[in-house]
Parts: structure tokens; sequence; C-alpha cells
């Protein structure tokens, strides 16, 4: 199974054709997508999507995400699972306690810098050096002859990787009103789009020549994917194990 990437344009049409998603597109052949090969959506810049398409995806439990042309997420359209599993109800008692922000601050801080860490050791930087976010960014920037254009293709992978943060989320069933942002401060999806994303300075430093489009960008990014998938389930099944470990619970 495969995600399905629409590129958005006027007149960017995504709907369902019984079994089959399809996309068409001015001056373009239609496209059909099998519902059943489809690992996950997700509609870059402007596209029509149907109400049909989006709630058979959901259906079959394919979330659907939904990026601006500069590659910013907008909005998932995500499965409904009930009833609440235990992650959700670990999740939610935490969030009754009065310390949860600054204790869920304390676990990302300690992902955040074993992600930092992880990266300044792929690229053969001392960690000791650079260990709060900005100097690491720094660093691991300077590395880059066109630092602009990394840039930009790091910009963009951001954005592909909250795709995939969704996906798993949606797999552990993780309530989507408890982990979305807004909520006494605590972000989960961002926050681990994030994490995946120190991960993207190696990979992208990779990259010979960098990609031109976005088109490319997303291309790129497939090579990368699998490994933010088992990056994302990793840190959930830590965050898991932590919200049933602690000493509260």
């Amino acid at each position: 199974m495969r995600p399905l990437y629409v590129a958005g344009a006027p007149g960017v049409r995504l709907r369902l054709d019984g079994p089959s998603l399809v996309v068409e597109a001015p001056a373009r052949a239609v496209r059909r997508y099998p519902l059943e090969r489809l690992s996950q959506v997700v509609l870059c810049g402007p596209v029509e999507a149907e109400l049909d398409a989006l709630r058979a995806c959901a259906m079959r439990g394919i979330p659907v995400g939904a990026m601006n042309a500069d590659g910013v997420p907008v909005g998932f359209f995500l499965p409904w699972r009930a009833p609440a599993p235990r992650a959700s109800v670990l999740l939610e008692a935490f969030l009754e306690r009065g310390d949860a922000p600054g204790r869920y601050r304390d676990w990302q801080r300690s992902q955040q810098r074993r992600a930092i860490i992880r990266a300044l050791r792929a690229a053969g930087l001392p960690p000791m050096r650079h260990l709060t976010p900005q100097p690491a960014m720094e660093a691991l920037m300077a590395q880059f002859a066109g630092p602009a254009a990394a840039a930009q293709v790091l910009k963009s992978w951001l954005g592909l990787a909250a795709n995939v943060v969704q996906k798993k989320l949606t797999e552990f069933r993780l309530c989507p009103t408890l982990v979305a942002g807004r909520r006494r401060g605590i972000d989960l999806p961002a926050d681990l789009a994030e994490l995946a994303a120190w991960g993207h300075y190696e990979a992208v430093r990779r990259l010979e020549p960098l990609p031109a489009n976005r088109s490319e960008e997303v291309a790129a990014y497939e090579a990368q994917r699998p490994r933010d998938e088992r990056f994302v389930h990793a840190v959930l099944e830590n965050f898991l194990c932590w919200l049933g470990g602690m000493r509260w619970q």
C-alpha cells in the first residue's frame, strides 16, 4: 500500500468511482486509484475533494491530509474509531492532571534531545556543543552548500512528515481531539513531526541534486517516508509506555 499525493491546481478534482478514487485535472487523462491499494491521501494545494471520496477513505481507515500551496498542513480528515481504545483512555486521564503540560513538556524535551543528538552524530558534529534546537539547527544548516535550497526541501518534508504522523496516530487509535493543538499546551502531532524532521537533515544532504520544485520534493520524500514511519511508530510506543508506566497511573 502506498500514499496518494494529489498535486493541486485550478480545476483538479478528487471523486469516488466505485472502489476507486479518481483524479481529474484539465488537459490530463483521468487517473484511477483503487482504495485497497492506498495507505493515505495527501492533497497538495487546491483540490476539490468530494465528500463521498473523503467518506470512503474514512470507512477504509485511510487518513486524508490537506496542505496549502506552500506545503504547510492545514487540516486532516481522519477515520473514526469507537469505542475509545486504551491509548486514548490513558491520554485523557493524563490530561485531567493539573501538571499534565509540564510533565508532557519534560517528555517532549527528552525525545527532542535524543533526536538532536542522532542528527548531530550523523553529520559528524559533536553533540555536546549544540544540544539546544537553535544551535543544532544552525550547525546542521551550515553543512549545506546551498542552505536556502536545502531549507525549502526541509520545510516541504516537514509538512509531508505531518501526514505520516496523522496516519500513525490513527493506527494507534489516539483520539484527534486529545492530541491536537491548543489543548493545554499539548500538540502531539506537531511535536512528532518536528522530532521526525531532525532525521531529514542527513537525508537531504545525500540528495544530488536537490529537488527543484514541489513535485521533485514529494518524489524525493518517498525514500524517506518509510524511515519516518518507523521513527514515529517507535516514539509513539515510547509515549504510550510513558503514559501507562508513570507512577500516577
